[in-house]
């Protein structure tokens, strides 16, 4: 049996941020669930609006929700910090090294 998703990443299919959130989730092998919000239909889209606003008061563009950590807009160091104090990714040594080259902590 494996764990649940704990990573949920709620995007825009043309937003340049939420395509680089969701590289760095494919790149580290992370799990997760997607919602491009500006694919679904008019209700649809309501009740998701509705349900990131109940996790953060404003609404931005990437949202992940890491368990019950809400990161709202582009913050890759907030992100790879929060997955790995949660235990949901590991960095190695290189892979470390190459982030701070990189810029992405």
């Amino acid at each position: 049996m494996t764990d649940p998703v704990r990573v949920h990443l709620y995007s825009l299919s043309t937003c340049y941020h939420c395509k680089e959130i969701r590289k760095m989730l494919k790149r580290y092998g992370i799990p997760h669930t997607a919602v491009e919000v500006d694919h679904l239909e008019n209700g649809e889209r309501d009740a998701v609006l509705e349900k990131m606003k109940a996790l953060h008061p404003e609404i931005l563009f990437p949202t992940l929700v890491i368990d019950d950590h809400v990161i709202s807009g582009y913050r890759s160091g907030e992100i790879i910090h929060t997955l790995e104090e949660k235990n949901i990714f590991k960095r190695s040594l290189s892979q470390r090294i190459i982030s701070k080259i990189t810029g992405e902590i």
